[in-house]
């Protein structure tokens, strides 16, 4: 029977059903990988070894340090030795070999992955660490500007006009010079003083920290070796896209923008935010191999001492909890910032000095054995898991002005999804997260008539299940897919926009996603599930997640969809199914060239039985835009 398959996994320290879970390898490692013994560690140093076989029964977790670690759903497992396809290239892509040919067009533009959902392997943070010579470089950089600049600094398109104001505002600062001199003015604010000279030197002041602002990121670049050329203070392309490495480097949703959460990262440490890189690989290795789930956004955990590890906040604000809604009733409390928090103590990890010291040692042993808090007690077998997504404040209403400028407003209530739980242990049911996602808006879609307009794709509410989660799925474009939507330049002409479509991390779909069907009984026979093509999902468009909004489909950020994929698989029952075959080909024109490709795979399926059940909520529901929407 299909049931006597069905994967049981659960975490409780001690219990041979939670062995199963960690034992049999290391998440993403198949179970012939595991050491037969490893070295547990507490406070920086081995202190024993044990057998792994033993290591849950002594009430230790297994971590798995080594380069190619994947995570849970991109494990291998018996009888499925050969687990998703991707994971071969999602373990390439984290030691940072990006590839040849079209497929690599888009990991080698955006060379740092983490914040795509591909966190480095620690191979490449020791030796970020261990560059003397950059560190020397950026503790050198002269930062005054930066650090009196305020508000958002946006690069400029004409590069022409930037050197004409630079030229324009060095000019007025020699005549200001002059003045000063003539004047006997200690300093230009004392000039400014004079009620003469008061606006010119507020002006000239102005420029000239904006510029020098500029200046001092772009020397911050250059000792990163992204940026070729001189400090000229000039916010352009290649400025832009240097400034956008470095924010995917440090997990920074800013996409090119020199805001505060840029600054305040350029202004901090190298190696400081090299250790915090480290933190964050240790979390994603450390929540899965324990199986949680739980960061405190539940529990509206947004103040300075919340969804911290070693004090330090490992991703801007705009990335935790929804600072905006309150706590939830028997919300869970942050679990994975402890449980990080415990490993990097045990493995010495404490410091940048002390994690570079620590490094080589760790990769040396490959497979640890550390202790954790225990599990809470809502983790107890057997867990009943259900979904919730908020869709918020909902507008209809055609958003864009004559002009064709689409309005904006400030959304009260943003969409969010939140997981709960309840476990054998008799307790309350438990909130267990809730994030920030997407629901449906007005897009550009192909008409019936062939013309390309906007219509308002819509999230249905109602009951809905979680009936199959899919890893590195394949996006396939539907018939009334725009055509320019579908394709990119490139300097020898167009060609298919094959990131988007998948599978990868770039894929519509992201790394993981959660098919929404609406469950129909039926008097006799099994029920039969209606898939209306709504998905939860990852992305790597980040801003939409801020924003709200998708074509229908509910977003998340790719390493939170893994982070709820790996839980979902570790403690509830689901068969594999495998590769899923696809026959499907597409097919269009674009400016006359015709194009076609041809999918021959959609994913690698798990089967969630029984399903998990989901409520879509309608939201509040606004049928016009609010007065002084802009």
């Amino acid at each position: 029977m299909r049931r006597s398959r069905l994967l049981r996994v659960s975490l409780a320290h001690g219990f041979a059903l939670a062995l199963f879970g960690l034992v049999s390898g290391p998440p993403g490692v198949a179970r012939a990988q595991v050491p037969t013994e490893v070295a547990v560690y507490e406070d920086g140093q081995t202190t024993r070894r044990v057998r792994a076989a033993e290591a849950g029964r002594e009430g230790l977790t297994l971590l798995d340090l080594r380069d190619d670690w994947a995570p849970r759903p991109f494990a291998a497992s018996d009888g499925h030795t050969d687990g998703p396809s991707y994971r071969a290239t999602f373990v390439a892509l984290a030691n940072g070999q990006l590839g040849s040919g079209p497929e690599a067009v888009r990991p080698l533009y955006d060379r740092h992955l983490e914040l795509h959902g591909i966190p480095p392997a620690l191979t490449l943070l020791r030796a970020r660490l261990e560059d003397t010579e950059r560190h020397r470089c950026r503790d050198a950089v002269d930062d005054t500007a930066l650090q009196t600049m305020t508000g958002v600094q946006r690069p400029f398109e004409d590069v022409g006009r930037q050197r004409a104001r630079r030229a324009e505002n060095e000019l007025l600062g020699a005549r200001l010079e002059r003045e000063r001199v003539r004047t006997g003015a200690a300093t230009l604010e004392a000039l400014a003083a004079d009620a003469r000279y008061t606006k010119p030197v507020r002006r000239y002041l102005a420029e000239r920290i904006r510029f020098d602002a500029v200046r001092a990121v772009q020397a911050h670049l250059r000792c990163e070796r992204t940026l070729d050329g001189p400090a000229d203070g000039l916010y352009a392309g290649v400025t832009q896209y240097a400034l956008g490495l470095f924010q995917r480097e440090h997990m920074l949703p800013s996409k090119g923008l020199l805001d505060e959460d840029t600054r305040a990262a350029l202004l901090a440490d190298s190696r400081e935010l090299d250790f915090r890189a480290v933190l964050r690989v240790l979390r994603e290795r450390t929540a899965d191999a324990a199986a949680l789930i739980e960061d405190g956004s539940a529990a509206g955990a947004t103040d300075d001492g919340a969804q911290t590890v070693l004090g330090r906040h490992l991703e801007v604000s705009r990335m935790r909890a929804d600072a905006s809604r309150g706590p939830l009733p028997d919300a869970a409390p942050d679990l994975i910032g402890p449980a990080t928090e415990a490993a990097a103590r045990a493995l010495g990890l404490t410091s940048p000095e002390a994690a570079t010291r620590a490094l080589p040692a760790l990769m040396t042993a490959g497979v640890v054995a550390v202790k954790l808090p225990p599990p809470p007690p809502w983790h107890t077998p057997p867990m009943s898991l259900r979904a919730e997504i908020d869709r918020g404040d909902v507008y209809t209403a055609w958003p864009y002005g004559p002009d064709g400028k689409r309005k904006t407003w400030d959304v009260e209530r943003r969409p969010v999804l939140t997981l709960y739980a309840r476990g054998g242990d008799g307790g309350p049911e438990r909130a267990l997260i809730r994030w920030p996602t997407t629901i449906g808006g007005w897009q550009r879609e192909r008409l019936k008539s062939g013309a390309i307009g906007r219509k308002y794709k819509e999230s249905p509410v109602g009951p809905r299940v979680w009936r199959r989660l899919v890893v590195a799925p394949a996006w396939l474009p539907p018939p009334t897919t725009p055509p320019q939507e579908l394709v990119r330049e490139q300097p020898d002409g167009w060609v298919i926009d094959t990131e988007t479509m998948g599978p990868g991390y770039a894929s519509a779909y992201g790394l993981v996603m959660l098919v929404n069907e609406q469950e129909q009984r039926r008097r006799n026979g099994p029920p039969v599930y209606a898939d209306q093509g709504v998905r939860v999902h990852g992305s790597v468009s980040y801003a939409s997640i801020g924003r709200g909004e998708s074509h229908g489909c509910h977003r998340l950020f790719n390493h939170l969809a893994l982070r709820l994929g790996g839980f979902i698989l570790a403690h509830h029952a689901h068969e594999r199914t495998g590769t899923l075959p696809a026959r499907y080909a597409l097919r269009f024109r674009y400016r006359g060239m015709a194009f076609e490709r041809v999918f021959t795979e959609r994913g690698y399926e798990y089967l969630l039985d029984p399903p998990v059940p989901v409520e879509v909520l309608p939201g509040r529901v606004f049928r016009s835009l609010p007065r002084g929407a802009r």
